[in-house]
């Protein structure tokens, strides 16, 4: 009996999402200072000065210093982007049209699903009967991972089939922006444990605001209100 008191108020106590977020935190800080670290101290005695061959000096190299040197001044002005935005607009019309509906239409249909799903594994009641109750899906952090791994697996079929252009920034600068997409994707999952989806929706399309007054603060001397106030990303 004590032990199902016990075992009772650590299911609740960890079932606190500020708990689960410090957990899930502490977590990723066991991976991101042990790398901070080494970065630092890779950077400080200039090891891709004095990197051997071999994969893991290769490695290390790629993820702590990348290839920055070999940046042409093209690529770094968004070369490439300019000349694929050149192609594009020399198709015609019709083929450019037929093009952006089937990516409008694409990217509605993907995110209208995905938001349906996410609101049916959050919100259902797995086995429940008439006499007893169900239980709910608890674990965001495993659904955030089952979707990096698909995620993962479909941008390396691109890598592998779609010609890629040189790859220059070290890898550890892509931590920042995963970091905080999979914290949101976290977030997300667990805001369906108390709103609805259409509710998550707005409140989270209101956040371009905030950005918005961030980078005008942060970039622009003074702020522009009219596209912070009509949502518009044109300065």
């Amino acid at each position: 009996m004590a032990a199902n008191s016990t075992e009772g108020a650590i299911d609740s106590w960890t079932d606190f999402w500020m708990v689960r977020l410090a957990l899930n935190l502490l977590g990723y800080a066991t991976i991101f200072v042990p790398g901070a670290l080494l970065i630092n101290y890779l950077r400080k005695i200039k090891y891709n000065e004095t990197a051997g061959p071999g994969c893991m000096p290769n490695m290390l190299v790629l993820c702590v210093f990348g290839h920055e040197k070999d940046a042409s001044s093209t690529v770094e002005e968004g070369g490439p982007a300019v000349s694929a935005q050149k192609k594009m607009e020399e198709q015609p019309f019709i083929k450019r049209a037929t093009v952006l509906l089937l990516c409008f239409f694409g990217l509605q249909a993907s995110y209208l699903t995905w938001g349906v799903l996410q609101e049916r594994i959050m919100t259902h009641e797995y086995g429940r009967t008439d006499t007893e109750a169900g239980e709910f899906f608890r674990n965001s952090q495993f659904l955030v991972f089952v979707n990096r791994i698909l995620a993962f697996a479909i941008a390396l079929l691109v890598i592998v089939f779609q010609h890629q252009p040189k790859h220059t920034a070290p890898l550890y600068k892509y931590s920042f922006s995963s970091f905080s997409n999979i914290m949101s994707s976290w977030c997300q999952y667990e805001a369906l444990k108390f709103v609805s989806f259409p509710t998550q929706v707005l409140a989270k399309a209101s956040k371009i605001h905030c950005c918005h007054i961030v980078g005008y603060s942060v970039f622009i001397d003074g702020l522009v209100f009219v596209p912070i106030v009509c949502g518009s990303e044109d300065v």
